[in-house]
Order: C-alpha cells, then sequence, then structure tokens
C-alpha cells in the first residue's frame, strides 16, 4: 500500500510541476501582445523586451516597458519557480510554505497581466496599429487562476511525503525486476520448446 502510495505521489508531483513549468516558460517565450503598424510590426514581451519586424527584416529594440508590470512579472516568475523547485526537492514539513508560494506568485501573475494590459491601453495612445493578445497573455491569466487552485487543492500527504528522487527510484526498481521477470518467462518458454523438439526428434529415431 505504502508503496504503491509513493508511486502516485511522485508520479504526480512529476506531472504537476512539468506542466506548470512547460506553462511558465511558454508564458515568458511568447509575446503577450503583438502590433501591425503601417510600416512594422512589434512583438512585445512583459519583462521590457520588444522586437520590431519589417518583412524579413528583424531588428531588437531597447524598450521600457512599465516597471510595476516588469516587475511583478519576474517577481512571479521567480515565486513559481520556487515553489515547484520545493514540491519536486522537499525534504521536511514545508507544506505550507509551498502552498504560500503557488498562491502568492498566482496573484502576481494576475497583478502583471493587469499592468501590463494598462501599460498597452496608454501605449495604443501613441502607436497606431492593430492589437493581437497572444497565447503568453492568455497562458499568463490561466496560471494566475490555477495556481492558487493548486495552492488550495494540494493534499498535504503529497508534498510531505518522501523525496521525489527516492519515489523515482523506487518506480525503477520496480520496472526492472518485472523486466527481469519477463526475461525469465521467456526463458521457460524457449526451455520447454527446445524440450518438445528434442522429444521429438527422439520419437522420429
Amino acid at each position: 500500500m505504502f508503496s504503491r502510495k509513493l508511486h502516485y505521489n511522485g508520479i504526480l508531483r512529476l506531472l504537476v510541476c512539468s506542466m506548470a513549468l512547460s506553462m511558465v516558460t511558454l508564458c515568458s517565450i511568447i509575446p503577450w501582445y503583438v502590433v501591425n503598424t503601417n510600416d512594422y510590426c512589434y512583438l512585445i514581451y512583459p519583462w521590457g523586451y520588444i522586437r520590431k519586424l519589417n518583412g524579413s527584416d528583424s531588428q531588437e529594440v531597447t524598450f521600457e516597458l512599465s516597471s510595476t508590470a516588469s516587475k511583478l512579472f519576474m517577481f512571479s516568475l521567480s515565486l513559481t519557480i520556487v515553489a515547484l523547485a520545493k514540491i519536486i526537492l522537499n525534504r521536511g514539513k514545508i507544506s505550507f510554505d509551498i502552498k504560500f508560494l503557488m498562491f502568492t506568485s498566482g496573484i502576481m501573475m494576475l497583478a502583471s497581466a493587469i499592468a501590463f494590459q494598462n501599460f498597452m491601453i496608454y501605449l495604443a495612445l501613441f502607436l497606431r496599429g492593430t492589437y493581437i493578445i497572444s497565447y503568453g497573455m492568455i497562458l499568463a491569466y490561466f496560471l494566475s487562476l490555477i495556481l492558487p487552485l493548486l495552492a488550495s487543492r494540494l493534499r498535504a500527504e503529497l508534498l510531505l511525503s518522501v523525496p521525489l528522487h527516492l519515489a523515482l527510484n523506487k518506480i525503477r526498481k520496480v520496472i526492472s525486476e518485472e523486466l527481469k521477470e519477463v526475461r525469465n518467462r521467456r526463458e521457460v518458454v524457449i526451455s520447454s520448446t527446445n524440450i518438445m523438439e528434442v522429444s521429438n526428434d527422439v520419437g522420429r529415431q
């Protein structure tokens, strides 16, 4: 029973953290807004970076983003990564810290998205063009909802179980034992087949 629970907790933690890290990464590398003007196309990122496109020509531009949006975004990313790392590598009773970090990072991500949108509304008064919300902004809002939800739903026994590397070692050991048993069965089948062939040859003689 304990072994099954260990496998479940280890795999669940790995899946949750992999999903969240993937979303955080995509949220960071996908531009949150795409602005099409008559001459250029601007890819605008929440951490203070902009790329200007003109046909096949690509140019990096120094971009001063609202300090509130950029600071909140970077702070929320750091909190999210720390919380996920603690879930994977925890060795003690830190369930409250993990839940608090995940809840806080979700709130910070929401505040960052709102501040970023306010900045884009302000920028629209000076930069005329078509504004397209990109998948990065959608992921940011999704993270701002899913992280506090995960923090409220994660069970203490999941966060306080043994470290993930021990669970993975246990899983690896079980898999190796299963493979060994399969090989033994195969050898038994081959041996019985050889015995039957020998007995048939003796019968023919």
